[in-house]
């Protein structure tokens, strides 16, 4: 008789547990967003491994490219955003990063990459990255 008492008020206890359908409460339903300096640190690792369509996924659709000397490129698709990335002539490694808000502007130490030789190796250039929801929605090269 006692261990049915006690069988009951486990049964109970755990009743009250978790008898509700309602979702639990948290504090945020959805994942936490990364941090744009690192999709743009990702983004950077992805190209300079010549892994070209990680490096394309990081670009959302209708991403702006805008080059130094302001001509522009909307990137549509994954594909579009795979050919644009492959496209670099140049690697670059990461030598300084600033952000502000979702901008996230970064400088690069430019190099070869293994299907081109890089004209301007050496030398450095920054680019004006714009995040939204862990996408490339503008990419902006800034001009020397």
């Amino acid at each position: 008789m006692r261990g049915a008492l006690l069988l009951v008020a486990v049964v109970l206890a755990l009743a009250g547990c978790g008898g509700s359908s309602s979702p639990p409460r948290t504090t945020s339903v959805l994942p936490k967003e990364r941090p744009p300096e690192l999709v743009v640190l990702d983004w950077s690792d992805a190209l300079n491994h010549e892994l070209n369509e990680d490096a394309g996924s990081f670009f959302a659709r209708g991403a702006v490219f805008v080059g130094s000397t302001g001509e522009r490129s909307v990137l549509q698709t994954l594909g579009e955003a795979t050919a644009f990335n492959a496209s670099f002539p140049c690697q670059g490694q990461i030598v300084a990063m600033s952000r502000e808000g979702n901008r996230v502007t970064a400088m690069f130490l430019l190099g070869n990459r293994s299907s081109f030789v890089c004209v301007a190796e050496r030398t450095s250039d920054q680019a004006t990255f714009t995040i939204v929801n862990g996408k490339i929605t503008r990419m902006e090269v800034l001009p020397d």
